[in-house]
């Protein structure tokens, strides 16, 4: 049990530094892509190419390999998203670089809107 509560106290001390306005190291940060592959919003420097259905690329001008990734399926603006679900990985040959796959509730790849988050 302490470990979960520290965990979760860490967790909270991150976002209120963010909130606080604290300087986060260059490639902490979000963004927000549609189901299209367009960028609703971001951190600066972060942007999107999606060349597949359900497949995304996320990128970023400096490495992302010792980065802790976190993607959730989402919309842009108020509505809930329909069921389903979203995965990040890093690509090994490509540093600067997330790839991105949602899928619908049934497991099919999917074009969903997703938010990620990304925290070196």
């Amino acid at each position: 049990m302490f470990v979960r509560n520290l965990s979760i106290a860490a967790c909270a001390a991150t976002l209120l530094s963010f909130s606080a306005g604290a300087t986060p190291t260059p490639a902490d940060g979000f963004i927000v892509v549609n189901a299209d592959g367009t960028v609703a919003r971001a951190s600066k420097g972060y942007d999107d190419f999606k060349f597949d259905v359900g497949a995304y690329e996320i990128s970023y001008p400096t490495s992302l390999y010792n980065c802790a990734y976190s993607v959730t399926e989402g919309t842009s603006d108020a509505t809930a998203p329909a069921e389903g679900f979203a995965t990040v990985v890093g690509r090994a040959e490509n540093p600067l670089i997330v790839h991105v796959q949602t899928y619908d509730a049934s497991g099919q790849r999917a074009d969903r809107g997703f938010h990620l988050i990304v925290r070196c």
